[in-house]
């Protein structure tokens, strides 16, 4: 490709150039549209964006598409720049100059001098005056957007009004409530514009079962935060008691702002505290607390009296149908012994360990806790297993004929392995239930 084009900058000729070489100054920005281009064959230098197309089919098709009359010599620059517009005039030549062509070896982009043109003094102007404009208002409503009312606290309580006397310090948050429990005011250790997202969490406790979650958020200044917009995502009024608090802030002053865009800080910070809402009835509150703690201590200690009365009345069982066994064996027979045997179960044994059994059914569940429960449930599975031990010890007597000494201690023994295996699990249920006392 022929090396035809030249551009001139800073009143100098440069060049020649290939169509390809113009191409890429234009599309990197090297040259502006505006600036003044010649080709040989050309009559006049005329501004890049009215050639630039012309460079572009030369390219593509590596040769010349519109005919160009050679004269050897570049016509005189323009003393005036030419305007940029889609049609621009011929701009005639005020007379030849002689102007030596740069060498083949000089026409590399790396040897071209580009530098940025000039704007004209009003578009510098009236770029400054809009960029000001912007700045004043971006100011002006970064200021003005967080400015409120000075907050009026109303209605609150003799404690309450001695507690925001308090002084804030760093890193801490007062927070209170009024008389009728409506509105929530939060002093902060800060007197810059703020927006606080405010998160209310009470778990259920001994005086209340019912959980809590609020959520509120406004926007305020000089410490004193008032939120009336209360939303109850869990429950439906405040009741005393210890509430987990977190407060969500943005600074918005202008400062903060600014320093946030530059990456010099953050704006959006979180602080957690656990805080008792109402304070007079703080006294109040935890005197129920405290009652309700002993009456549910005493009833616990009742509960597990009960149940160590159960597990004492079935080691007396064990031990007293254990006693009961042997003197029926003094039978002369395995059938006269099972008959003794059943009638002193019958009488001794049999109603007492049935009042056991049935009770844990009638058991109100609900009323006990998880440990008390399972202490429950064990005692029942013990009368259960004492009742199938004495229909066991039955069972095998009725086997039985004539009696001598060896067949008795060969009851004797299978009656006592079970003994000693239920004497181990009373034994376990009961230091569970001395761990409780």
């Amino acid at each position: 490709m022929q090396k035809n084009w030249y551009i001139n900058q800073s009143g100098k000729n440069k060049g020649p150039f290939t169509a390809q070489d113009i191409i890429d100054f234009y599309d990197k920005g090297l040259i502006k549209s505006y600036q003044l281009c010649w080709r040989k064959g050309a009559k006049n230098w005329k501004p890049v964006f009215a050639v630039i197309q012309l460079a572009r089919q030369e390219a593509q098709s590596y040769y010349e598409t519109q005919v160009l009359k050679e004269d050897g010599q570049l016509p005189e620059i323009p003393i005036n720049d030419v305007k940029a517009s889609t049609e621009t005039p011929d701009i005639p030549a005020k007379g030849p100059v002689e102007l030596k062509e740069v060498p083949e070896e000089e026409s590399d982009l790396a040897n071209i001098e580009i530098f940025p043109s000039k704007f004209p003094i009003y578009t510098t102007v009236i770029a400054t005056f809009f960029i000001a404009v912007t700045l004043i208002a971006s100011i002006y409503f970064a200021a003005g957007s967080t400015k409120l009312k000075k907050v009026e606290v109303q209605n609150i309580s003799v404690t309450t009004l001695n507690e925001m006397k308090r002084p804030v310090k760093d890193g801490d948050v007062h927070l209170f409530v009024n008389k009728e429990m409506s509105t929530i005011y939060a002093r902060l250790p800060f007197k810059k514009p703020v927006s606080v997202e405010l998160i209310l969490h009470r778990k259920p406790d001994l005086l209340d079962g019912s959980e809590i979650l609020i959520k509120a958020h406004n926007i305020g200044e000089g410490g004193l935060i008032e939120f009336k917009d209360l939303v109850f995502e869990e429950g439906r009024e405040f009741t005393p008691g210890s509430y987990n608090v977190t407060f969500i802030y943005e600074f918005l002053s202008v400062t903060d702002n600014i320093k946030n865009k530059l990456g010099m800080g953050t704006i959006r910070e979180v602080l957690e505290k656990k805080v008792f809402l109402v304070p007079e009835s703080r006294q109040a509150y935890l005197e129920q607390i405290a009652k309700i703690e002993k009456k549910r201590k005493t009833a616990k200690r009742k509960a597990i009296s009960t149940i160590r009365e159960k597990l004492r009345t079935l080691e007396s069982l064990i031990s007293s149908m254990s006693i009961h066994y042997r003197l029926s064996l003094s039978q002369k027979s395995g059938w006269l012994a099972h008959k003794e045997f059943q009638q002193r179960y019958a009488r001794n044994i049999g109603p007492l360990l049935q009042s056991i059994v049935l009770s844990n059914y009638e058991l109100d569940k609900t009323k006990l806790t998880s440990t008390e429960l399972k202490l429950e449930n064990e005692i029942h599975n013990l009368g259960k297993d004492i009742s199938a031990w004495s229909a066991k010890l039955v069972e095998k007597l009725s086997r039985y004929g004539y009696l001598n000494k060896q067949k008795r201690l060969h009851l004797r023994k299978f009656m006592d392995d079970d003994r000693v295996v239920l004497q181990s699990v009373k034994n376990e249920i009961q230091k569970q239930i001395e761990s409780l006392m």
